[in-house]
């Protein structure tokens, strides 16, 4: 309960905090401008990363497991719906305010160390050590970190691959969660 607690402030922190740089008070430095009117606009279209379903089942007579077993799952979706206004800003040409990175450095620690006991709990509940969450919450927490240390380089280069592998982490992890807990 405490946990689920603490998953709603850093979620709510960061999904506010990306809102209110993104939409108020600090819209951010807005890109370069064009003088020609006339000009037709440019759109452009960055690869997106997509999983596909890998059809995970626990070995028979195992589990389901409760889905306290997947703690990072959470906090993940968290991180990734918080991050959204800010990668936004990135694909508009805008900068991230010094608020906004600063956000982004004082709730990923939070989210991080909140994810890092996943492993044992899989090793609590009795996952098989072959399952594939063990590896799948590795990847994880190294993504979140990826994003934390492009957060506090405020180096908008590498937050957008960052958040694109933190991204795809955490639908791969919810994968191994939904087998995991598949009633």
């Amino acid at each position: 309960m405490v946990k689920t607690a603490q998953l709603a402030v850093v979620g709510t922190a960061l999904v506010l905090g990306g809102l209110l740089a993104a939409c108020t008070g600090d819209p951010g430095t807005p890109g370069p401008t064009s003088t020609t009117t006339s000009a037709a606009p440019t759109t452009t279209t960055t690869a997106t990363t997509t999983t596909t379903s890998r059809n995970l089942a626990l070995p028979p007579g195992v589990g389901p497991f409760n889905s306290a077993v997947c703690v990072a799952n959470l906090y993940a979706g968290g991180v990734v719906n918080g991050l959204i206004p800010y990668l936004d800003l990135v694909k508009k040409g805008r900068t991230i305010s010094d608020a906004g990175w600063q956000d982004i450095q004082t709730s990923l620690p939070d989210a991080i160390a909140s994810s890092t006991p996943q492993r044992s709990l899989l090793q609590q509940y009795s996952v098989p050590a072959n399952f594939p969450a063990y590896q799948d919450s590795d990847d994880l927490l190294a993504a979140m970190n990826a994003v934390l240390d492009a957060g506090k380089a405020k180096d908008t280069a590498k937050l957008a691959p960052a958040f694109d592998r933190l991204q795809t982490a955490s639908q791969v992890f919810s994968e191994d969660c939904g087998a995991l807990t598949r009633h």
